[in-house]
């Protein structure tokens, strides 16, 4: 079941902060996924891109 988009709109930023702080906490982040790396490249953490087939 989706969460309502009114829930979305109200918690968005306190949701996207939690993540932020999350990905702060790694010295490096090694992923397959765009979002991943976009999350580490705004905290600075160094972020490694690995292939998905």
């Amino acid at each position: 079941m989706k969460a309502p988009i009114w829930k979305w709109q109200k918690e968005r930023e306190a949701l996207i902060r939690k993540m932020l702080e999350y990905f702060a906490k790694f010295q490096c982040i090694i992923t397959d996924r765009y979002h991943s790396t976009i999350f580490s490249q705004i905290v600075n953490t160094p972020v490694a891109n690995s292939r998905s087939d």
